[in-house]
């Protein structure tokens, strides 16, 4: 899928479907979500939040965290609770490995 038909920051390709589905419940102050790719390559994040809030997405990160500046992250302040769709993409439509984290704070 051209994530950029989504609107907003989004850019890249994705799957239709979701990678990962999260069932967030609680109070946290911040809920984090990023994808890291040790070989270096573009990658991308799409994030529809629960409900009818939309969608949050994100290409380059300032990579001082991750040690890549071209990995994504997207922060939530206050995370409503309810299903997160995460998609991890990139940013010429290939497969690329890493790992997605997510942290509160």
């Amino acid at each position: 899928m051209d994530a950029s038909s989504l609107g907003g920051e989004c850019v890249g390709y994705t799957a239709e479907a979701p990678d990962v589905r999260l069932s967030w419940s609680g109070v946290s102050a911040q809920l984090r979500i990023f994808f890291n790719d040790p070989g270096g390559d573009d990658t991308t994040l799409v994030v529809k939040l629960p409900g009818r809030l939309g969608m949050l997405c994100n290409d380059d990160t300032d990579g001082v965290f991750l040690g890549n500046p071209f990995d994504p992250e997207v922060r939530l302040s206050n995370p409503p609770e309810g299903q997160y769709d995460i998609w991890v993409g990139s940013y010429s439509d290939e497969s690329i490995s890493g790992t997605l984290s997510i942290s509160e704070r």
